[in-house]
């Protein structure tokens, strides 16, 4: 199998496409590495019932993928969720600390939900205090048969500690599944910022807690895919892709996209209107902001790119390196601006 072209067939489920929906904005979590915040204001709301009658009155059956912000916190969300199921099969991603979850594992039925993607957010739990209560629930959704995948971010303070981190779960039964950061930590960009010994550790966990989830039957998505991002960033330009034919992106506002790059419009729930292509069709896009999808829908080997901003700071870090540092070694004032420039340079090495 092309390992580039990793879904060129037709989709072999129940559902003839998939749609990435971003049902809110908002979240009661503040982790650093998220722009999502408690203090959003949910703004779609208004158009909950026109999502409803939209899901209910298509023709067609769809694998409906709700994140956010946190789903949880929708209004009416077990109820939304009950009436998609009736007709259409569910992807929730979540931090699960709504006690709605509860409700879910018994109105739910687990057949009709592919997976539920629970962030494990350990910083954000540890300072809540919440750790236990995410154990519990997952132990329940687990009774209950749903099939549950637990990525936790490898945010650097967070990997420092991830083999400590990935015992203490595993005793739980729960399998941490590794998923790269995208940002700044301390002058660094990532995930570009990961030392050697980093990705090597990253790697190596991905594929450990993917024989895992093998081993034990679960859904466990793209692992290895994700880590090939910490090399740099995917383009697809010039290539077919399957977004907007097999999968989709449904804005918080009711808008129809082919995906989270590409904002052509495909229609609307507020008109009842979706038109899906019927061929993949080329990509435009620079860069990919989803290589997971990219790497799963798009045809043909992609192009690994770094940002100029990152490439301009890792050229200039190793410039001093090799030729400015030896100069500067006997001048304790020229060491400090060494140091200084160290600290918001990408360190490759």
């Amino acid at each position: 199998m092309n390992k580039y072209a990793m879904n060129q067939g037709k989709i072999n489920k129940p559902y003839d496409c998939i749609i990435n929906w971003r049902v809110n904005q908002i979240c009661n979590f503040k982790c650093v590495y998220c722009d999502s915040s408690r203090n959003s204001i949910n703004q779609y709301n208004r158009y909950s019932d026109r999502f409803e009658y939209f899901f209910k009155n298509t023709d067609k059956t769809y694998l409906i993928c709700m994140t956010g912000g946190e789903p949880f916190l929708y209004p009416r969300y077990v109820e939304l969720c009950e009436k998609l199921t009736s007709k259409h099969y569910l992807g929730v991603f979540t931090n699960l600390s709504s006690n709605k979850a509860y409700d879910f594992t018994e109105r739910i039925d687990p057949e009709r939900v592919e997976f539920i993607y629970c962030s494990v957010h350990i910083e954000e739990r540890e300072q809540r205090r919440e750790v236990e209560d995410f154990i519990n629930k997952i132990s329940l959704l687990k009774r209950k048969g749903f099939n549950v995948v637990t990525p936790i971010v490898m945010y650097p303070s967070v990997l420092k500690r991830f083999n400590e981190l990935y015992r203490f779960f595993d005793n739980h039964g729960i399998i941490l599944m590794p998923k790269i950061f995208f940002g700044y930590y301390r002058g660094k960009h990532y995930p570009q910022g990961y030392t050697r010994k980093e990705r090597n550790k990253i790697l190596l966990y991905s594929k450990l807690s993917e024989s895992e989830m093998q081993r034990a039957k679960t859904y466990y998505g793209p692992i290895t895919l994700n880590v090939q991002q910490m090399h740099g960033f995917y383009s697809w330009k010039g290539l077919p892709c399957k977004a907007g034919k097999d999968i989709i992106k449904l804005e918080s506002d009711g808008t129809f996209t082919r995906c989270v790059t590409d904002k052509e419009r495909l229609g609307s729930v507020t008109t009842g209107e979706l038109r899906l292509h019927k061929k993949p069709k080329i990509c435009n896009a620079e860069r990919c902001s989803c290589p997971s999808h990219g790497l799963q829908f798009a045809i043909g080997k992609p192009k690994l790119l770094l940002e100029k901003g990152v490439v301009r700071e890792f050229m200039l870090y190793r410039l001093i390196k090799s030729y400015v540092k030896p100069i500067v070694n006997k001048s304790p004032a020229a060491k400090q601006i060494f140091r200084n420039i160290k600290k918001i340079t990408v360190d490759k090495s």
